[in-house]
C-alpha cells in the first residue's frame, strides 16, 4: 500500500513538474495580450472624448430627417462609428436596423468578455506558477542546494506577481470599458429609436 501511494505521489509531481513550462508560457501570452489591450484601450480612451461629442449631439438632435443621417453616417469613433461602419439606408426595415443594433451589443460583449477571461486566468495562472516549483524547492532544501532552492522561490514569486499584473490590468480596463459602453449603448438605443421609430428599445 506504502508503495503504491509512494509511486502515485511520484507520478504527480514529475506531472506537475512536466506543467510548468506550459503554465509560463501560457502566463507570458496573458501578459502580451493585455499589453496589447491596454494599447487599444489607450487609443479609445484618447477618442473618447470626440466619440461622447458626436452622441450627445446626435441625441440632442437625432429625428428621421436627412441632417441627421448626415451626421450619423459621418460618425467614425466609438459605437456610433462602429454602428455607422454598416448602417442600413435611413428607410431601411425595423428588423434590418435591430439586428445591426445587436450586433453592435454582441461586439460589445465579447469585447469585455476578452478582459473577463484574463481577469480570471491570470491569478490562476500565477497560482500555479507558484505552487509547482515549491516541491523541487522544498527537494533541494532537504538536499542543502540553496542554489535549486532560491532559484525555485524566485520561479514562483515571479509568476504570482505577474498573474496578479495581468489581472489587475485586465479588472481595471474592463471596469472602465463597462462604464463607457453601458453609457453609450443606452444613447445610441435612444438616437436608433429616434431615427427609426419603429424599431423597438431594448
Amino acid at each position: 500500500m506504502g508503495g503504491t501511494v509512494q509511486s502515485l505521489t511520484e507520478v504527480m509531481y514529475h506531472l506537475s513538474n512536466l506543467l510548468l513550462l506550459p503554465v509560463l508560457a501560457v502566463l507570458i501570452t496573458c501578459l502580451a495580450w493585455v499589453c496589447v489591450l491596454a494599447g487599444g484601450f489607450l487609443r479609445e480612451w484618447a477618442a473618447r472624448r470626440l466619440a461622447r461629442r458626436t452622441l450627445v449631439a446626435l441625441t440632442v438632435s437625432a429625428t428621421n430627417d436627412e441632417q441627421t443621417w448626415t451626421m450619423f453616417a459621418a460618425a467614425r469613433h466609438g459605437l456610433a462609428g462602429h454602428f455607422a461602419k454598416t448602417m442600413p439606408a435611413i428607410n431601411a426595415p425595423a428588423d434590418l436596423v435591430r439586428k445591426r443594433l445587436a450586433t453592435v451589443e454582441a461586439d460589445v460583449a465579447d469585447s469585455l468578455a476578452k478582459l473577463s477571461f484574463i481577469t480570471r486566468v491570470g491569478p490562476m495562472l500565477g497560482l500555479l506558477g507558484t505552487l509547482i516549483p515549491l516541491g523541487p524547492a522544498l527537494t533541494g532544501l532537504s538536499a542543502g542546494n540553496v542554489q535549486q532552492l532560491s532559484g525555485n522561490l524566485v520561479i514562483a514569486f515571479t509568476t504570482t506577481v505577474c498573474g496578479l499584473l495581468v489581472s489587475c490590468l485586465a479588472y481595471g480596463m474592463g471596469l472602465v470599458r463597462r462604464s463607457w459602453y453601458g453609457r453609450d449603448m443606452d444613447d445610441l438605443e435612444f438616437i436608433v429609436g429616434r431615427v427609426w421609430p419603429e424599431v423597438p428599445r431594448a
